[in-house]
């Protein structure tokens, strides 16, 4: 009996949140997440909402998997301030195919040795506090500009004897932009504030929103009902300098906190490394560094967070499967559609140099040339170097509409002969 109500008693105190676990950044009902999904999102000071664009998606904003093209596994494993207490998650990204993506994420945070005794020396037996949460992700590109999602939710929560189940469920939208320029320029307002010189470094912006626990799971332990909070989160992301420096923002609020603010950002070295760094106000301001190493599809992610109790360090170990033959033309469409704006962007607004001007008339002249003698072929090879010099030139352009107009009528009549 001695036991039992002992049992009971540290029950209600983690229940309640008291010391117990809400010293350890957050012990409300659903915080689970509030302890990290992924070396690469810590890093960045927890901020992911607005950014999406890893497999930790599938936990933190399942809209952000649509634009994925590949199939992946993240695992990742931290202790926490003693030995007897872990957090583990392990997450696998499947590429059904260009629109439709599906993942399975597990989180796992367990803490062991726990003491029942009556007094300080008397230890009566030892029990573990294990919580488990399932994530079922799926995300759908559903038009050039938006991405919604849907995650289904198992909660598993066990204390000594004690074990509960619960379902529950999110949903997300995802969008992003490369066409920076004309997302600022419809609005004056837009346009005052942000200058041309530094719109032109921006490569792409990126906004997430999710809604996290619109069916929450309700778990019940010895009498005591749980019931995870509706939380609404949102971010917005930018990428600079050729995709080179990436910073974040988000925010987010649940019924039973304050306002949370992340703020993180990453600087990539060629894909090959990647130093992070962030902070956010979950509890008190908390800063946390981060490195990234990439070596072909196999990618190490590591985060220190500061804490004022004791550092926490986690490691995240991830692999890309190689993406199937749509997938890799669509990336290599998607490079090339990326490498003409650069080359738009270098060359709007500025004059040509008389060695340009020379060299683009030489090519129009040609071009036009070949078109007269019927050679259109020829005349549109010629009229896409002339537009290397010179992009967007309407004449051109409009003659190599002309000439293509004109190759099909050729091979038509060739056809009927």
């Amino acid at each position: 009996m001695i036991i039992k109500k002992i049992v009971y008693v540290l029950i209600l105190i983690i229940l309640l949140n008291t010391k117990a676990y809400s010293e350890s950044r957050g012990g409300a009902a659903g915080s689970i997440l509030n302890y990290g999904v992924g070396a690469r999102p810590l890093g960045l000071g927890g901020t992911f909402i607005g950014i999406s664009d890893s497999i930790e998606a599938i936990c933190l904003n399942a809209a952000g998997l649509s634009r994925l093209n590949y199939t992946a596994v993240s695992i990742q494993y931290s202790t926490w301030y003693d030995s007897d207490t872990y957090y583990a998650w392990i997450g696998f990204l499947y590429n059904l195919n260009n629109k439709n993506k599906i993942g399975l994420g597990v989180v796992r945070l367990s803490t062991s040795g726990i003491k029942a005794q009556e007094t300080y020396e008397d230890v009566l037996s030892t029990f573990s506090s294990d919580i488990n949460l399932i994530h079922l992700a799926y995300s759908r590109k559903l038009f050039d500009f938006l991405y919604p999602g849907v995650t289904l939710k198992l909660v598993n929560k066990k204390i000594y004897k004690y074990n509960a189940f619960g379902i529950g469920a999110d949903i997300s939208a995802y969008t992003y932009t490369t066409e920076i320029k004309k997302l600022i320029d419809w609005n004056p307002i837009t346009k005052w504030i942000f200058p041309n010189a530094f719109i032109y470094e921006i490569d792409e912006i990126s906004i997430g929103i999710c809604v996290r626990n619109v069916f929450p799971p309700t778990i019940k332990l010895n009498k005591e009902k749980e019931k995870y909070p509706l939380t609404f989160a949102g971010g917005i992301s930018f990428k600079m300098f050729k995709k080179k420096f990436l910073i974040g923002f988000d925010i987010l609020k649940s019924k039973d906190s304050n306002w949370e603010i992340h703020i993180g950002s990453d600087i990539n070295f060629k894909e090959v490394l990647k130093l992070r760094w962030g902070i956010n106000n979950r509890d008190i301001w908390q800063p946390s560094f981060g490195i990234g190493i990439g070596l072909d599809n196999f990618l190490i992610d590591y985060a220190c967070i500061f804490h004022y109790i004791k550092s926490l360090h986690t490691i995240s170990l991830s692999y890309k499967f190689s993406s199937g033959k749509k997938e890799i033309i669509e990336e290599k469409e998607e490079k090339k559609k990326e490498e003409k704006k650069e080359e738009k962007k270098k060359t709007k607004g500025r004059k040509l140099t008389s060695k340009e001007k020379e060299e683009f008339e030489y090519y129009y002249y040609s071009g036009l040339d070949h078109y007269i003698k019927g050679g259109y072929e020829w005349a549109i090879d010629e009229w896409k170097k002339a537009l290397k010099i010179k992009p967007g030139d309407k004449k051109t352009l409009e003659y190599i509409r002309k000439a293509r107009r004109k190759l099909k009528e050729k091979r038509r009549r060739r056809r009927r002969r």
